[in-house]
């Protein structure tokens, strides 16, 4: 889960930090102290967690928020308890932490937060978020396109992308081949190629050096060729 801190008060950033590196799961992308700049940022960003001031020069967080439009999960730090009530406005405000931020208190509202973001789509490596053991969730362009891993023809890796071939689209994705292998059912796919992952139900014609699927054609190299063969019930 990674996540930016917007605030002006250096020791405040410090200390958040400081809380954010005893936290396994956060990543700290950043720490803003303009307004302006953390709006920027989030406008070109995709963002799990925002700890976010209140109070700032230029720029309420308030108005970061509305300008912005990040779907991202919030949790504001300020140093009055005044603005509980205009917090209620915004749904993706999940914590409200009152200066000298307490561990404990931290610690409930990043909890608050993972319960969120499990009730939606949990984010893993660069673009990718699985959903149910069925469906998996691509990020593009802010929207999550939901897919059947049935549909899941093969995936293939296109340098710093991997493009995902479906019965009815192909999804073009930013990460690695592993980190998407890392998020698809295991007894579902199987990799052919240091290029391909393939669903092998999907396979209607094995050769040594390739397969067909529909009307591609697939590389099949040979340390992995054994492993295709088991799946295929051809050992």
């Amino acid at each position: 889960m990674n996540c930016i801190i917007v605030d002006d008060e250096a020791t405040a950033v410090a200390i958040l930090e400081k809380l954010c590196e005893k936290a396994e799961d956060l990543e700290l992308l950043s720490a803003f102290s303009e307004a302006s700049a953390a709006l920027s940022y989030l406008q070109t960003n995709v963002v799990d967690l925002v700890f976010l001031d209140i109070e700032m020069p230029g720029h309420s967080g308030f108005e970061v928020l509305e300008a912005s439009g990040t779907p991202a999960q919030v949790i504001l730090t300020t140093s009055h308890n005044t603005y509980a009530d205009k917090s209620y406005e915004f749904e993706n405000i999940a914590g409200y932490l009152v200066k000298p931020i307490d561990p404990e208190k931290f610690a409930n509202a990043i909890q608050r937060v993972r319960n969120r973001l499990s009730q939606q789509v949990p984010d893993h490596a660069d673009d990718i978020a699985t959903t149910t053991e069925e469906m998996l969730a691509f990020k593009i362009d802010r929207s999550l396109v939901q897919v059947p891993v049935s549909e899941i023809l093969f995936v293939e890796a296109d340098r710093d992308y991997v493009q995902i071939h479906t019965t009815k689209q192909v999804i073009r994705v930013h990460s690695s081949l592993k980190a998407l292998m890392n998020e698809l059912p295991p007894n579902r796919f199987l990799q052919i190629h240091r290029s391909f992952v393939a669903n092998p139900q999907h396979i209607s014609l094995y050769k040594r050096n390739s397969v067909s699927i529909l009307t591609y054609l697939l590389p099949v190299s040979r340390a992995y060729r054994q492993e295709l063969l088991k799946r295929l019930g051809r050992s």
